[in-house]
């Protein structure tokens, strides 16, 4: 009983003790640290020239390679392959040599006899015809005849040529040419008063002529007379001067029933007249102006967009002319022949130019299926004339034709005009996204690919080589590429369409070295064509495509600069802690493999202000040594702390995004090269204390 109420009273002390204690129990506060992360990342090659649509990396070594490239300017081929103008034909003839003339010129001498001379005038003693006697011996008979000129010629000087003499007998009996007056031996004497005299000299087997035969022609016995034109002079007054005997018909009686005639005929071969006086009758003048295709072309057909045509004729001849120039393989839409009417005055001249669209080119007979001469011709009509007119061996008829332009709409045939042509096409390029932050690089190149991928939509194989110049944007050069022979594959001609088919190259390059940033590619080509046998162009046939020089990434830079921009979500973290924070620090930590000395500079940031980290100036980071192969040796490491005021604490707590900001420069401005497997490896924490 005494013990218990000795407990009773220690308990009542100790609850009257008690009467200050607080009216409900406090746990302990105490301190949490955490870290929260920031920047975390890995920065390889890969990302510092990240461009989607430029960076290719090999699936089999991981290697990265830069593909810069873009569409090619057309090279439009149909006006290249068929490139047939400029042509030029000039075409001109004398009057002394123009061939119908000259046809005509012969024609009217060998149906004239120059000296018909009846059997009455050399035995004026016989009966006319028809009769039969005895005809006697004659020697010494002296002839002086006017020489009858053809109608169509009143007088003629020869410059050059020759002729034939052809004597005929027609007497019935043997004749013999004796030397005439003041001549040594046989021969007949042309004298022209007031020019001259021409002697032509007879052999002694031509001299005598049995009845009924002829001498001077290539068979007859002597052969040919031959008689030098150049200088002979023959008007209507010319007379032709012989000395004839004979032995008679040997006291037989022969019989003539219609007069006999001794016949002389002077026949011009290959002569041409100085001056002759001249009545023409109607006649019709061909001027050929036709001219071959280049590189023996040959045509099946083809479609003009348009002709050009420059037209010039000069007519010195005493009299006036009148035709047309026309084109028998060349037709209107509407099929009609391609003509132009002539009307040439006497010593005048007339020229134009003519410009056709939709002109249809055809073959004609004599074309044998193909087109491989342009045929055009000036047909021109002489009216006959009533006098006669001089002329004179420079009266000259001149035809000028020049084929100025020759546009294909559509042409197919065997063989085109040209076989090999020179063009020029260009790309123009882009280094975008990151790449552009090379500031100062070059592209160490071990090996360089040349992709070009293009189209072809002429019916027409070629074989290309050329160049390949890379520029800068100032168009300086930076490297000049050989291209070997490649092949472009024909377009495909089905149902009269021609559908392009797409050649594919890949060249490689080693030991190349870019030291500015490529802007332009251009492309010098030699165009062979390679055929196919029959080939179909069209007036919008052109090469086109698109080419890429494939980089495999091998960089050397002198400076560079990263600039990213990521989401940052470590404000939310704080946002969500209810408490204080007591203290806070960031934490910069950098690896660096690249053998490029770094500043690094972190800024956080919200719509309205930013953080740097470090506040003061950016973090440096020195370069990673680099082996003699040089291959990085061991990364660079920098950790740097500092703390954080509360109003840095909240601008961070605001903060939604972290720029980070990577610059390096080379020692000396040298320039040193960095490898996909360099890196630089960036963390950036808070370490924060807070009582939860």
């Amino acid at each position: 009983m005494k013990g218990r109420t000795h407990v009773l009273v220690l308990v009542g002390a100790l609850l009257a003790g008690c009467s200050e204690f607080p009216t409900r129990l406090l746990a302990p506060e105490v301190p949490v640290n955490i870290a929260l992360p920031l920047v975390d990342s890995l920065l390889v090659l890969e990302q510092l020239i990240k461009d989607t649509a430029q960076i290719r990396r090999d699936p089999a070594t991981g290697n990265l390679a830069i593909a810069f490239g873009g569409e090619l300017t057309p090279v439009r081929v149909a006006e290249e392959l068929t490139r047939i103008a400029p042509l030029q034909r000039r075409y001109a003839v004398s009057a002394a040599e123009e061939d119908t003339l000259q046809a005509h010129f012969r024609q009217w001498w060998q149906r004239t006899l120059v000296l018909a001379l009846p059997l009455l005038r050399c035995f004026p003693q016989l009966p006319a015809p028809p009769a039969q006697t005895v005809v006697p011996s004659v020697s010494g008979v002296q002839v002086e005849q006017p020489a009858t000129l053809p109608a169509e010629i009143q007088a003629v000087e020869f410059r050059h040529g020759i002729a034939n003499l052809v004597l005929h007998n027609g007497y019935p009996v043997p004749l013999s040419i004796e030397p005439p007056p003041g001549q040594s031996q046989p021969g007949i004497l042309l004298r022209t008063p007031g020019y001259g005299e021409w002697f032509v000299a007879l052999s002694p087997m031509q001299r005598l002529i049995p009845p009924g035969e002829t001498r001077g022609l290539p068979s007859d016995p002597g052969g040919e007379i031959r008689v030098g034109l150049d200088g002979m002079v023959l008007t209507s007054a010319t007379r032709i001067v012989l000395q004839l005997g004979s032995p008679g018909s040997g006291g037989q009686p022969v019989r003539y029933d219609t007069m006999p005639v001794f016949s002389v005929r002077l026949i011009p071969q290959g002569s041409a007249f100085r001056w002759a006086e001249l009545r023409l009758p109607e006649l019709e003048l061909l001027l050929p102006l036709s001219v071959e295709l280049p590189n023996q072309a040959a045509l099946e057909e083809a479609r003009l967009s348009e002709i050009a045509l420059h037209c010039r004729f000069r007519n010195d001849l005493p009299i006036s002319v009148q035709g047309q120039l026309y084109f028998p393989q060349l037709r209107s839409a509407d099929g009609q022949l391609l003509t132009f009417p002539l009307q040439l005055e006497p010593k005048a001249s007339a020229e134009w130019r003519e410009q056709r669209t939709g002109v249809l080119l055809r073959p004609v007979a004599e074309d044998l299926g193909s087109v491989r001469v342009l045929r055009a011709y000036a047909r021109l009509r002489v009216p006959s004339q009533q006098s006669f007119q001089r002329f004179w061996d420079s009266d000259t008829l001149l035809a000028e034709l020049s084929l100025e332009r020759f546009h294909v709409a559509w042409a197919q045939g065997e063989r085109l005009p040209v076989v090999e042509f020179e063009a020029q096409t260009e790309s123009e390029v882009w280094l975008r996204g990151n790449l552009g932050a090379l500031s100062q690089m070059e592209l160490e190149l071990a090996e360089l690919l040349l992709e070009a991928h293009l189209e072809n939509s002429a019916a027409v194989a070629f074989r290309i080589e050329g160049t390949a110049e890379v520029l800068d944007r100032t168009r300086n050069l930076l490297a000049r590429l050989t291209i070997p022979e490649q092949l472009v594959e024909p377009a495909e001609l089905i149902g009269g369409e021609l559908r392009a088919r797409p050649s594919h190259w890949q060249l490689r390059y080693t030991d190349v070295v870019l030291r500015a940033r490529p802007r332009f590619v251009r492309f010098l080509w030699r165009i062979r064509v390679e055929g196919p046998p029959k080939w179909a162009v069209a007036d919008s046939s052109q090469i086109f495509g698109r080419v890429e020089l494939v980089v495999p990434v091998r960089l050397r830079i002198q400076r560079l600069e990263f600039d990213t921009l990521w989401a940052l979500t470590g404000g939310e973290t704080l946002r969500r802690q209810s408490r204080a924070v007591r203290s806070a620090r960031a934490v910069v930590e950098v690896y660096n493999l690249f053998p490029v000395a770094l500043e690094l500079q972190l800024t956080l940031a919200d719509s309205l202000d930013s953080l740097r980290l470090p506040p003061q100036a950016p973090l440096w980071i020195a370069a990673a040594p680099v082996t003699a192969a040089g291959v990085g040796a061991a990364p660079q490491k920098v950790l740097s702390s500092f703390p954080l005021s509360q109003e840095q604490l909240e601008l961070l707590r605001r903060a939604d995004r972290v720029r980070v900001r990577l610059r390096g420069e080379t020692s000396a401005g040298q320039y040193v090269r960095i490898r996909s497997s360099d890196w630089v490896h960036m963390r950036a924490t808070l370490q924060i204390e807070y009582v939860p």
